[in-house]
């Protein structure tokens, strides 16, 4: 199973944010979505660009969040589209296939039309309630992601209260991995953590 980190470094309190990716980075974390919504421009640049040479030889590859603009200067390997966010079809009529391109989906209904949106990877949530997503999206539950991972033609992330604890009841479902922002920050070592959902 795939992991990958998004990013809140307002969530870092105790914690550097870059140090927080170098450790995801070297515990053998598989991406980075990079999603600093108040960060514009020539900030969210060099955040995307210091995240990129952090990651460098690693194996683990750096998404944008919103901005294929920023991805490209930044060398990343991808963007992630959300709701918010220019369309995954005019991205892909920009970009071409220099950048991966990564999609949010909520429904069973989006799931089944991912692929034909251009998108190479989906991010599906919330499965489980969390405080992020409280009284704005409703849990999909693990059925509803067994049925969207049966409908989708790419690969489906899951996120939304995922961690060490709720991810082994994830087995069967046909997901490719999953999607994890306070369960990396707030563990006392992110390597143990990849190794435990790995091993589930």
């Amino acid at each position: 199973m795939k992991i990958c980190f998004v990013t809140d470094r307002k969530l870092c309190t105790d914690r550097d944010i870059f140090m927080v990716m170098s450790d995801a980075a070297a515990a053998g974390i598989d991406m980075i979505q990079v999603r600093e919504k108040d960060l514009l421009g020539r900030a969210l640049l060099e955040f995307a660009t210091r995240t990129v040479q952090i990651c460098k030889g690693s194996g683990c590859e750096v998404f944008v969040n919103g901005r294929f603009d920023v991805a490209l200067a930044a060398g990343a390997a991808g963007v992630h589209c959300g709701h918010d966010s220019i369309p995954p079809e005019a991205v892909r009529k920009a970009v071409g296939n220099r950048l991966k391109i990564g999609i949010s989906i909520h429904t069973l209904e989006e799931a089944r039309k991912a692929h034909a949106s251009g998108a190479d990877l989906a991010i599906i949530g919330p499965v489980f309630r969390t405080p992020s997503k409280e009284g704005i999206l409703e849990p999909l539950g693990i059925e509803k992601l067994k049925e969207a991972a049966a409908l989708s033609k790419i690969p489906l992330y899951a996120i939304g209260g995922m961690n060490g604890d709720t991810v082994d009841s994830l087995a069967g479902c046909g997901i490719a991995g999953v999607a994890m922002i306070s369960a990396v920050i707030r563990a006392g070592s992110i390597r143990e953590l990849v190794e435990k959902i790995r091993k589930e």
